[in-house]
């Protein structure tokens, strides 16, 4: 892990309450060492990479971005399966994955834990116990939630934790009224 140095930022009143509002645990160093990270890019692109350190602080935010945009991407495709095609049962057993993960669900989709199968299969094979194994249903599965890009969203695991999460959220905000 990489040494840390502890510094005091300032943040209008009105933010602070806003993000203490939000009921869910945020790193919110994790969050502000993002934008720093950001700023130095932009700064690096508009005077020129003067090294090799320059030249990786400034993908490293390139593929940051690409990452967050594939998660909500997943995110918006699992609230639209979760609302217009997602079974109550499928959604339980999701959320069961989730819950089950505990500390580790973020490990998951970051090849830190031994699987034979990819993330995008797990996910489907705990959603369909029916097709656990079968890596052709696995894949019509995201055929049919991706479309014609399902091939390159189904191996991004960023989309796949997305579309997971984007479940979860739809069936936590219906499951108390069934």
């Amino acid at each position: 892990m990489a040494k840390s140095f502890r510094t005091t930022i300032s943040v209008p009143m009105d933010l602070k309450a806003r993000m203490d509002a939000v009921d869910e645990e945020i790193n919110w160093s994790a969050v502000a060492c993002r934008a720093f990270e950001q700023r130095l890019a932009e700064i690096i692109t508009r005077k020129g990479a003067k090294g090799m350190k320059d030249v990786i602080a400034r993908l490293k935010v390139s593929k940051q971005k690409l990452q967050g945009d594939r998660y909500k991407e997943g995110f918006e495709a699992g609230q639209e399966w979760a609302k217009q095609e997602g079974e109550a049962d499928e959604l339980v057993r999701l959320q069961a994955l989730y819950d089950g993960a505990g500390t580790d669900w973020d490990r998951l989709f970051h090849n830190e834990v031994s699987n034979a199968y990819a993330p995008s299969e797990w996910v489907v094979f705990a959603i369909r116990p029916n097709d656990d194994g079968d890596r052709g249903a696995a894949r019509e599965f995201w055929e049919t939630v991706a479309g014609p890009d399902f091939e390159a969203l189904r191996s991004d695991d960023d989309y796949v934790k997305g579309f997971a999460e984007g479940a979860i959220e739809v069936w936590d905000e219906v499951k108390d009224q069934l």
